[in-house]
């Protein structure tokens, strides 16, 4: 998806959780098949000290090389029984087609009707969650960053706490 849609945000909810073993890696640093030797394969390997599951979250995959992403397929396949991968991209183009056939694809991009159909009621949350913390809020202005950005999230959230906060 775009960025600001939310993908990492949607990842962190499962990483944070206390049932899953996690580790996260920044696919745009460390992006070697090394990084995915050393790191990740350790990882997904090695036995829950908890018996939890496993997951690895590689953020930004997209910017992995095409040998990381070649080493992470067999990884993938040997550690299936214990371990989940995430991985969040914004063009997934540069994810090799072998990789993406080992995942679920989630796209978080929306399409003209569906952005139409959701603004209103996010434009709702926001205000909501604003006026009580401005009660003088320029309501106009509110809409128009939400106008403007909409639906990168993240635009949305900078701009209006430039301006508001």
């Amino acid at each position: 998806g775009k960025p600001g849609t939310g993908k990492t945000s949607a990842a962190k909810i499962f990483i944070d959780n206390e049932i899953f073993d996690t580790i996260t890696i920044n696919g745009s640093l460390e992006t070697s098949v090394e990084d995915v030797r050393s790191q990740i394969r350790n990882f997904s390997t090695a036995s829950s000290l908890f018996g939890h599951q496993k997951i690895v979250f590689i953020d930004e995959a997209d910017y992995l090389s095409k040998n990381a992403q070649a080493g992470l397929r067999k990884v993938i396949e040997d550690t299936s029984d214990n371990c989940r991968f995430i991985f969040t991209a914004n063009e997934l183009k540069k994810i090799q087609p072998a990789l993406c056939s080992r995942l679920l694809l989630v796209s978080f991009d929306m399409t003209t009707s569906q952005i139409q159909k959701s603004l209103s009621s996010y434009k709702d949350r926001v205000l909501n969650v604003m006026k009580e913390k401005f009660p003088q809020l320029d309501i106009n202005r509110v809409n128009q960053i939400i106008d403007m950005y909409y639906p990168d999230y993240r635009s949305v959230a900078n701009h209006l706490q430039f301006e508001f906060i």
